[in-house]
């Protein structure tokens, strides 16, 4: 099981929105304090996935996109039509 984009996205957002919406105290100690809870959820979250625990905060799964090759294959079919227009037009002209 591994954590997807999805997943790690809405956590950090999530941890970050509710840092951000609590009092904004300027105080130093106050920012190592939510900075130590950032990072422990985030290892809790790591930990849980790394020992294959079901998550319980997720209701869906996501198929993973591989936008790479998606890029790639589209660049390639781009290139095949342009080279075919081209031959086209110089034929015909």
């Amino acid at each position: 099981m591994s954590l997807s984009f999805h997943d790690t996205f809405a956590l950090v957002q999530k941890s970050i929105a509710s840092i951000m919406n609590s009092s904004h105290q300027t105080d130093k100690q106050n920012a190592i304090e939510k900075s130590r809870k950032l990072v422990l959820r985030c290892y809790n979250t790591l930990a849980s996935y790394l020992m294959n625990w079901d998550d319980h905060y997720t209701t869906h799964k996501f198929q993973g996109l591989y936008l790479i090759q998606t890029e790639r294959y589209l660049q390639t079919q781009l290139n095949e039509m342009r080279y075919k227009r081209k031959l086209e037009f110089s034929l015909q002209g």
